[in-house]
């Protein structure tokens, strides 16, 4: 008799606990997002920073600071989203930091084992901006065929690799 009172209680305790829960999950910004000419967001909420990207001789730079930090990336870049309209997609791992994508302009051929099409706009090319601390750093230049598309970030794991490999950080300010 206690075991079958017991168990719709624990079941509500479970559900209670776990309802908008998300201690690793994707945290979008609520600023309404800034735009390029193209529809790339240019500017994103990260771990209490306001983050903006900025075109500097043909090349993406991150102003964060005093002066713009040049990405190594080319232009046309912006922060990657889950859809278009949206905030960035910010994935927030406490003290290892808060990790949002920058994508570069879009490959000049799709592979067909991307799943992505020209209407896409992906880049093969792109980094990760963390801001651990108050402190911004930037992830190594990741390559990878049809990954980084404006809107449609990648799956949390690629976040979560990211935040949790301090020596592929480079601080930036």
């Amino acid at each position: 008799m206690i075991a079958a009172r017991a168990l719709p209680l624990a079941a509500a305790l479970l559900i209670g606990c776990s309802a908008g829960a998300q201690p690793d999950g994707p945290q979008t910004n609520t600023v309404a997002p800034a735009a390029t000419p193209d529809g790339r967001l240019a500017e994103a909420q990260v771990g209490g920073r306001t983050l903006r990207l900025v075109t500097e001789g043909g090349q993406c730079a991150l102003a964060a600071g005093a002066a713009p930090v040049p990405l190594g990336l080319a232009a046309p870049c912006g922060f990657l989203r889950p859809k278009a309209g949206a905030a960035a997609w910010v994935h927030d791992y406490g003290p290892r930091g808060a990790v949002v994508l920058v994508g570069g302009p879009p490959a000049t051929a799709v592979t067909a084992d991307s799943g992505r099409t020209a209407a896409d706009r992906c880049s093969d090319v792109g980094r990760a901006v963390i801001v651990a601390e108050g402190k911004v750093g930037l992830s190594e230049i990741k390559r990878s065929a049809g990954w980084f598309c404006p809107d449609a970030a990648p799956d949390e794991k690629y976040y979560y690799g990211i935040a949790h490999d301090p020596a592929g950080r480079t601080p930036v300010g």
